[in-house]
């Protein structure tokens, strides 16, 4: 099949104009619609967060340990939130569903980090939340669970 420069260049354009044309809101959510801030996460340290599994096994709980604070960056916040599933799950990195008392449903991924010396697996879930309205952070902030140092 030939076509001819004129036939692709038409094409093409046709297909520029469209995807200009078609809204970006229904491409994908809003992130107003699903963003979390890290304030709320350091709010919630020391409660549970449910992994929801679809597969019939039963749910795992995750207690949030902390939320380390990166310094923002060309108008994003980073963050990251060390979680402690106390039953040694051991999950393979990936997007789970969580559900929160608070926070309500989200999903998350998780990877992770370590089996300490009672057992227990510790998780991490890494955010960079983009076009953000959180004021600067200036310096790293940490907030932990007392007593976990």
């Amino acid at each position: 099949m030939r076509v001819t420069r004129k036939e692709f260049l038409s094409s093409l354009a046709v297909g520029l104009a469209g995807a200009a044309w078609r809204p970006a809101r229904l491409l994908a959510a809003s992130p107003e619609e699903t963003r979390i801030p890290p304030d709320a996460f350091e709010r919630s340290v020391g409660t549970t967060f449910r992994l929801v599994r679809t597969s019939g096994l039963s749910a795992i709980d995750f207690v949030l340990q902390s939320v380390d604070r990166m310094p923002d960056s060309n108008g994003t916040v980073q963050f990251s939130l060390s979680f402690l599933a106390a039953g040694g799950e051991n999950l393979p990195e990936k997007t789970y569903s969580f559900e929160h008392t608070e926070l309500g449903s989200l999903a998350m991924f998780v990877t992770k980090i370590k089996t300490d010396l009672n057992g227990q697996t510790w998780y991490r879930a890494d955010f960079n939340l983009l076009g953000t309205d959180a004021s600067p952070q200036k310096r790293r902030k940490t907030v932990t669970l007392p007593g976990r140092g």
